[in-house]
């Protein structure tokens, strides 16, 4: 009994070495002769539309300038959308955060995320079948600059969040959780959407139309239909490649179709 316990073990053990994979970097060099295997890297065609980030904070004080940048980038990593800055002028005290942010919203601002600095505005306004939403920084203040910056972070993200589809089923420890007050706020232990929800940020850039602006290679773009003509001879290769495969699906379907019929 003691011999086929023994042989078992053994038998086992070999087989997770053999099954163990090893994690070798990639080095630069084999990295550059990748891609050049595949054509090159290119950036899609963007469609004009876009996510806009309006600032209606007039001049804002330098411990919150950049936050929005920061933003700004974490949204490119993540998500890859399309957006946009642009900083307007403080409106009239009270306005209504709706009509604010709707005056932003057309065929290009597909999604329009608001900062204001108004004590008579919402600490968060937010209509997600439209959208949008916006954030007033003025519910945020502390005699802490650091907690300060943390709340408005958070708290941009959450306005984020709620326009961009990210609103349901909320896991703990999401930002996208309900906050009633400064303190839950501060409760709130991940900075950004969690990746559970980033999911809901895909469908609704689908459903807006954004497209996600990350560089791939010359061999998907060709896969997609969206790649320019070849400039040399591996891309060449590749386009013609994909022409052939293109062709013969074009072809199966049509004789499908005549079956079907």
């Amino acid at each position: 009994m003691r011999a086929t316990i023994m042989a078992v073990t053994c038998a086992i053990g070999a087989f997770v070495a053999q099954g163990e994979v090893k994690n070798t970097p990639m080095t630069p060099e084999k990295q550059a002769e990748l891609i050049a295997r595949s054509g090159g890297m290119l950036m899609p065609p963007s469609n004009g539309r876009y996510v806009l980030l309006a600032d209606w904070r007039g001049e804002a004080p330098d411990g919150t300038n950049d936050i929005a940048g920061v933003f700004l980038e974490q949204q490119k990593v993540l998500f890859g959308l399309p957006i946009a800055r642009e900083r307007f002028g403080k409106p009239k005290p009270g306005s209504d955060a709706y009509r604010l942010l709707k005056s932003k919203r057309d065929d290009r601002h597909v999604a329009v995320i608001g900062i204001v600095d108004d004590p008579g505005m919402p600490r968060l306004a937010a209509f997600p079948e439209e959208a949008m939403a916006c954030l007033n920084v003025s519910a945020y203040r502390s005699d802490n600059a650091e907690r300060e910056r943390r709340r408005i972070t958070r708290e941009l993200w959450r306005a984020y969040g709620f326009a961009m589809g990210a609103y349901a089923d909320i896991p703990q420890g999401c930002v996208m959780q309900v906050v009633c007050d400064n303190e839950m706020l501060d409760r709130i232990r991940t900075p950004a959407i969690s990746p559970v929800r980033m999911s809901g940020v895909v469908k609704m850039a689908h459903a807006l139309g954004l497209r996600a602006m990350r560089p791939t290679t010359y061999s998907v773009a060709c896969r997609q239909g969206w790649a320019p003509p070849p400039t040399n001879d591996v891309q060449k290769a590749l386009w013609d490649a994909a022409q052939k495969r293109n062709a013969e699906k074009a072809a199966r379907e049509a004789t499908r179709g005549m079956k079907s019929k």
